[in-house]
């Protein structure tokens, strides 16, 4: 059976919890942004993450841990595949996009070429966050397949969050 991540940055969550409805949702944000759980969306379907969206250590900001991956991935162990997950950070470029990745390949880890392809295609403007996306692949034990992929994204600016449906 198909499964479908929505990728969606701050400003479209609630369009994307009425359209999709969800059957999971990972917010990805930094601590000044963080949402509350829209409508129509159970709380404990919700699992917030306040890390920012920075690859080494800055002073006042939030480093992205290991940690914070594999319980990103925990948090989808029971998600009911027939419906989609909702995935969004701030502007749904670079923490969203690493974590649908890492999502995809615990998922469905022998096609992640094919949806690495998929996200490059269909999100022109993504730019998967580095260290996450090196927990990620470290955590499913990927030997360096999902990390390598960031070489080959040249993201193009975008203005406004964009929504995307990435399917495998």
């Amino acid at each position: 059976m198909q499964k479908t991540i929505i990728i969606c940055g701050l400003a479209d969550i609630q369009h994307c919890v009425d359209k999709y409805n969800p059957d999971k949702m990972l917010t990805i944000i930094n601590q000044n942004f963080s949402p509350d759980t829209p409508k129509g969306m159970n709380e404990d379907r919700h699992l917030k993450m306040l890390i920012d969206d920075i690859s080494e250590p800055r002073e006042g900001f939030i480093l992205p841990q290991k940690h914070h991956a594999q319980a990103l991935l925990d948090f989808t162990n029971d998600w009911d595949t027939s419906k989609p997950l909702l995935v969004h950070c701030h502007m749904g470029i670079s923490r969203s996009t690493s974590t649908s990745l890492g999502v995809a390949a615990k998922f469905d880890p022998d096609n992640i070429e094919l949806i690495i392809e998929n996200l490059k295609e269909i999100a022109p403007h993504a730019s998967p966050n580095k260290i996450m996306t090196k927990y990620y692949d470290e955590i499913l034990g990927l030997n360096n397949r999902l990390f390598s992929s960031l070489a080959y994204f040249d993201p193009e600016p975008i203005e406004e969050s964009r929504v995307v449906e990435l399917k495998f």
